[in-house]
C-alpha cells in the first residue's frame, strides 16, 4: 500500500527473478525518456549506452523547436504516456534537467497512475542528470515513484543497475547509484570519473527504436527534423578547466574531487574516425557542432586535430572558445581546418562582476585583443552576453565600453541570467536577496524554459538594444555612444526597441526565409509544417509568457499525488 502523503513510498522494490529465470539482456526493455527535443546529446548517448550493452533500448523524445520554452498541456502529457505503456518496459528512465524537472515528474507521476489504474507490473523508475547529481536528497525526497537515482557518471553504473535489476540481484551496493526505500534512501560512495572516452560507445542519430512526439503527433522511427540529418553533433570532451559560477561544471567539479581527473578528452584519432563513419551513415552531413565548453583547450590537441579534420573531413564547424585560450596560431589552424562559427564567452563586461561574482578573471584588454584575433579570418564571430541582477550602472556602462571595443563584424547573443539549484551563483543570490526560492529552475511550472531573453526582459532593459547594435560595421561607435550619454534607453524605451527590432528584422527574415528555401529544396515540406506551427509557439511565449490554462499545474499535481514539488 503506497502511502501518498509523503515522499516516501511504503513498500519494498520486488526483484525481477534470479540468475536462471532472467530474460537475456536483448528481452530486457529499457525505455527512455528525453523532455528536450530530438537532438539532446545526453539522451542519446545513454541509449547508446544500454543498446551498446546488448540490451532492448527504445527512447522517446518529447517536444521540439520553439515548444519546449512552453509548458507542456495534459494532452501531450498523456501522449507520452500512452507510448510508455504500449512499449511494456521492465526499466524506465528518464535524463532529468533542472529546466525539465517537472515535466518528467509530471510523465512519471501521470505513467504510475495509469499503470496502476491498469494493473500493470510496476517498473522500477531511474532517474539521472545533472539535477539528480547536485539536489538528489530533495529530488529523493519529494518524489516517491523514484526507485533509483544516479549521482554522477552512469557509463558504468546505469549498466550494473540494469544487469542486478535483470537478474534480481541486490541494488543496494551500486557506486553512483542512491535507492530509494520506504525507511529513507541508500547512499552509496562514488565510482572514478571515465578517463578513458574513446572507449565509451558513440552517440546514435539514428532512428531505430526511437519515438518523436511533436506537437503532440508521435514519429515512429523518423525523425521529422532534417537539421539533425544535416547537422553532426559530437563532443570531443567531458569537463571544462574553468569553474564559471553560473554554470554546472563549477558544482559538478566540486561533487566529484577526488574522483579522477574532471577534464578529459578523447584522441584526435577517436574523434575523426567517428566523423568519418558519420559522413558514410549521413551522407547528407554539411556540418559539424564542437559541443565541448572550450574546445581550444589543450593546444597541442587542437592543433593535431586541425591538421586531421582538414585532410579527412572538411566541412564547415563551429565551437566555443574562451578569451584566454584563443591565440593567433590556434585560429590559423582552426580557419584553415573549416572553421566557419565561433562563440566566445564574454559573459559581462563589467570586470567586477566578471572576476568577484562570476568567477572569471580575464581582463578587458585580453577580452578585446582575443577579439581581434578572432576578426581576422572570416569567421563568423558570436560573444556571449549574460544579463545578470549583479550589474550596477557603472557596470553597464562599462559593459557597454567593452561591446564597443570589440573588433567588428560580431553577433552579441543576450542571455539571462538563470539560476540553477546548486549552482555557485544561485547560491549567493539566495543569500544576497536577488531572488527567492520560486525564481530557481525546477522550482515550479511557469518558469523559464531557456536562457535567451525574452521580449519582456530588452523592454525592461532597454540599455541591452545597444548590445544588438555594436556588432555591426555600418553603425558607428559614436552613435550608440550617443544615445547612452542622452539616455535614450532610460528616457525613451519604447522608441529604442522598436527602432532596433526594425534594424534586426531584416536579418531575422533572411534567415528564416533561407531555411524555408533549404527545406523547400530538399523536400522537407513536413518539417516546414513543424517549423511554421513551432514560430507560432514562440510567439505565443512571447505574448502569454508560458502561462496556459491546459498545463498541469503544480498544485494539482501536489494534491492529487501528496508529494511537494521541488
Amino acid at each position: 500500500m503506497e502511502d501518498v502523503s509523503a515522499g516516501r513510498v511504503d513498500r519494498e522494490l520486488e526483484p525481477e527473478g534470479d540468475a536462471t529465470t532472467a530474460k537475456p539482456r536483448g528481452d530486457y526493455r529499457v525505455a527512455l525518456v528525453c523532455v528536450h527535443g530530438t537532438h539532446w546529446m545526453a539522451s542519446r548517448y545513454i541509449h547508446s549506452l544500454v543498446a551498446a550493452n546488448g540490451f532492448d533500448a527504445h527512447t522517446i523524445f518529447f517536444r521540439e523547436t520553439f515548444e519546449q520554452v512552453l509548458a507542456a498541456t495534459r494532452e501531450e502529457i498523456d501522449t507520452v504516456v500512452d507510448q510508455l505503456v504500449a512499449l511494456k518496459p521492465d526499466v524506465l528512465g528518464f535524463n532529468v534537467t533542472s529546466m525539465g524537472y517537472v515535466e518528467c515528474r509530471t510523465i512519471l507521476t501521470a505513467y504510475r497512475e495509469r499503470e496502476r489504474d491498469l494493473g500493470l507490473k510496476r517498473a522500477p523508475v531511474v532517474w539521472g542528470g545533472t539535477h539528480c547529481t547536485l539536489k538528489y536528497r530533495e529530488v529523493l525526497d519529494n518524489n516517491k515513484h523514484v526507485d533509483y537515482l544516479c549521482r554522477g557518471e552512469g557509463d558504468e553504473a546505469f549498466i550494473e543497475l540494469l544487469d542486478a535489476l535483470r537478474q534480481g540481484e541486490d541494488t543496494t551496493q551500486i557506486k553512483n547509484i542512491y535507492v530509494n526505500q520506504a525507511e529513507g534512501y541508500i547512499e552509496n560512495a562514488p565510482r572514478p570519473l571515465v578517463q578513458e572516452l574513446d572507449e565509451l560507445p558513440r552517440i546514435d542519430y539514428g532512428d531505430t527504436n526511437k519515438q518523436y512526439i511533436i506537437h503532440n503527433k508521435v514519429y515512429q522511427d523518423t525523425n521529422p527534423i532534417p537539421l539533425q540529418k544535416q547537422t553532426y553533433y559530437i563532443n570531443t570532451a567531458r569537463g571544462c578547466p574553468f569553474r564559471c559560477t553560473f554554470c554546472g561544471n563549477s558544482a559538478l567539479a566540486n561533487k566529484e574531487n577526488g574522483t579522477g581527473r574532471y577534464l578529459r578528452r578523447r584522441s584526435v584519432e577517436s574523434v575523426i574516425d567517428e566523423l568519418k563513419d558519420a559522413l558514410v551513415e549521413y551522407p547528407e552531413l554539411d556540418f559539424i557542432y564542437f559541443w565541448d565548453d572550450v574546445f581550444t583547450a589543450y593546444p597541442k590537441w587542437v592543433l593535431e586535430f586541425a591538421e586531421a579534420y582538414k585532410r579527412e573531413i572538411g566541412l564547415p564547424f563551429f565551437c566555443y572558445t574562451h578569451p584566454e585560450m584563443i591565440t593567433e596560431e590556434l585560429m590559423e589552424a582552426l580557419a584553415d581546418a573549416g572553421l566557419s562559427q565561433l562563440t566566445m564567452g564574454i559573459e559581462s563586461g563589467s570586470y567586477r562582476v566578471r572576476s568577484k561574482i562570476m568567477n572569471r578573471h580575464e581582463t578587458n584588454p585580453s577580452i578585446i585583443n582575443a577579439s581581434k584575433i578572432q576578426a581576422g579570418y572570416g569567421v563568423d564571430c558570436h560573444y556571449d552576453f549574460i544579463l545578470s541582477a549583479f550589474e550596477d550602472e557603472r557596470d553597464k556602462e562599462e559593459g557597454l565600453l567593452l561591446a564597443l571595443s570589440l573588433e567588428k563584424p560580431f553577433k552579441a547573443q543576450m542571455h539571462t541570467m538563470t539560476y540553477y539549484p546548486g549552482y555557485p551563483i544561485t547560491v549567493r543570490a539566495l543569500a544576497e536577496g536577488f531572488i527567492q526560492p520560486g525564481d530557481v529552475v525546477g522550482a515550479a511550472k511557469g518558469q523559464r524554459r531557456t536562457q535567451s531573453m525574452y521580449a519582456e526582459d530588452i523592454r525592461r532593459n532597454a540599455y541591452i538594444n545597444y548590445y544588438f547594435l555594436t556588432g555591426k560595421p555600418w553603425i558607428p561607435n559614436r552613435a550608440i555612444q550617443f544615445l547612452w550619454d542622452k539616455d535614450v534607453h532610460n528616457r525613451y524605451p519604447n522608441a529604442l526597441n522598436r527602432a532596433v527590432t526594425a534594424v534586426r528584422i531584416p536579418q531575422k527574415f533572411t534567415q528564416i526565409a533561407g531555411n524555408y528555401l533549404k527545406f523547400a529544396r530538399n523536400g522537407n515540406w513536413s518539417f516546414m509544417a513543424i517549423l511554421a506551427r513551432s514560430y507560432r509557439s514562440f510567439l505565443e511565449l512571447h505574448v502569454k509568457r508560458a502561462e496556459r490554462e491546459d498545463v498541469y499545474e503544480v498544485a494539482e499535481i501536489s494534491d492529487r499525488y501528496g508529494a511537494p514539488v521541488l
